[in-house]
């Protein structure tokens, strides 16, 4: 900063070293002041020597916000910080300048050791960039995407989560656009499964108390013990600061546990609007720290009382941990993968209710009292069920853990052309098979090829070969 004065101040700073104090004396504060490293054109004019580091004020912050030098009730109890929170590429201009200007400060005050320390810990976050890895920056509005427009456009818990899932701490992260869009996404399935439960529950369900013998099937206890394993988890990764990994894990379980699998299971005459509503709160509560504005409405609806950001937080229940049912219905589940498996590879459309012979050894009880659930989810018209029994010939089969399980393909599927489309693609695959053979058989080739061109072909022979196998299986089983 520069001061126009007059020549007698001029002389008179000069004179007396141009000292910070001789400033305040001797300059009028009125006269006109430039802003700027360079000295501007003229004479009579003076620097302020009295500069200090732009970050001062800021390592200050710790303690002189909280009434310090006096002794204050916030300084006592918000002093010191548990954690801190900060990008990487300030740790030197920020994090150890708090450290030396709060350390040297409080302990001339005579404050315990442990009072000195500005925090405890340290979390460190990446750089924003976008899709090409520039670094997101005011002063390159090309590389930058406007907050508030993510927020018109999408909503702000869709930005937050984009912001928060996926990010690793201490290393860089992209954001652009459609990963917003991709999050708000998340944030209506969110709202879907909300109305699908209560549109499913009456409000004397919403005021009854849950106990754990609110679980009757399979399906109650396994998604209860699914929530159980969840908030363990999320709480341990929020313990380490493991943020993304606890946003992961609570996205993953209520995408696909929780309304793939048990709002699929509750459309039938297993529904149970307590569990329902029991593994919808929990959730919601999980979700509050990454979805903070959505949750809280939703929760209005629910009408529990007060606001979510007040409600306890979900704490790991054992007697609400199944593991013996959820194994169970973990069973049922993949009994249920499977046949969709097989009725895709043979092309059955998905409208198409078709027959299932299951033989279920030891695991019978546990899926005979889930009947209704695999003819619905895998979309049977009939299922055969006992413990043990003959292979079926035509049929597609595969076996699971003690369970085997046989589509019927007569009535299925055209059997003459469905052998002859399998018949020409085993031709094209043993006929490419051959080339892809006698081309690794060649000394020139091998010896001359870059090793990596050559280990990918040998990958290739490998995974055709696999293919091959498959093709022929499945033409062995329609004879």
């Amino acid at each position: 900063m520069w001061y126009k004065v007059t020549k007698e101040q001029y002389d008179a700073f000069h004179a007396q070293g141009g000292t910070s104090s001789m400033i305040l004396n001797i300059l009028d504060i009125d006269g006109e002041v430039h802003f700027g490293t360079e000295k501007p054109e003229g004479d009579y004019w003076v620097r302020d020597p009295d500069t200090l580091d732009t970050w001062f004020s800021s390592a200050l912050w710790t303690f002189s916000t909280l009434g310090w030098p006096n002794s204050t009730k916030e300084l006592e109890y918000f002093h010191p910080t548990n954690v801190l929170e900060t990008g990487y590429d300030i740790l030197f201009f920020w994090v150890a300048r708090m450290i030396l200007s709060t350390t040297y400060a409080l302990r001339k005050d005579g404050l315990p050791e442990e009072k000195c320390v500005p925090f405890k810990t340290v979390y460190l976050h990446g750089l924003i960039r976008d899709r090409h890895g520039k670094k997101m920056s005011k002063s390159n509005p090309e590389t930058c995407i406007d907050p508030l427009d993510m927020i018109e456009k999408y909503g702000a818990d869709a930005l937050r989560l984009s912001l928060v899932i996926g990010s690793t701490p201490g290393n860089d992260m992209s954001l652009y656009e459609e990963k917003i869009a991709g999050y708000r996404n998340f944030i209506n399935k969110i709202w879907n499964a909300s109305r699908f439960a209560l549109m499913n529950v009456s409000k004397a369900d919403l005021q009854q108390e849950f106990t754990a013998a609110s679980a009757k099937s399979l399906a109650d206890k396994w998604i209860l013990t699914e929530l159980q394993d969840l908030t363990k988890a999320v709480d341990k990764d929020f313990a380490k600061h493991r943020y993304s990994d606890a946003g992961t894990k609570i996205y993953d379980f209520l995408w696909r546990e929780y309304c793939d699998w048990y709002l699929e299971m509750s459309k039938g005459d297993q529904k149970n609007p307590l569990v329902l509503i029991q593994v919808l709160k929990t959730t919601l509560a999980l979700l509050h720290p990454f979805v903070p504005f959505v949750t809280e409405k939703i929760w209005e609806f629910l009408d529990q009382g007060g606001k979510l950001i007040d409600h306890q937080w979900p704490q790991f229940d054992k007697s609400l941990s199944f593991k013996d049912a959820a194994a169970s219905m973990n069973l049922i589940k993949e009994t249920i993968s499977s046949i969709r498996s097989l009725r895709a590879e043979a092309k059955v459309e998905p409208a198409k209710k078709i027959k299932a012979v299951i033989y279920g050894g030891e695991h019978t009880g546990a899926l005979e009292q889930s009947r209704d659930i695999i003819m619905r989810l895998a979309r049977l018209e009939e299922l055969e069920l006992s413990e043990t029994g003959d292979k079926l010939t035509k049929s597609k089969a595969t076996f699971l853990t003690g369970i085997e399980i046989y589509l019927p393909l007569e009535g299925l599927i055209d059997l003459d052309k469905e052998k002859e489309r399998l018949q020409k693609e085993i031709q094209s695959k043993q006929k490419f098979l051959k080339g892809l053979v006698a081309k690794l058989k060649n000394k020139s080739f091998v010896d001359n090829a870059p090793e990596a061109i050559v280990e990918q072909q040998k990958q290739r022979q490998q995974e055709e070969q696999e293919n091959l196998n498959k093709l022929e299986k499945q033409l062995q089983d329609l004879v």
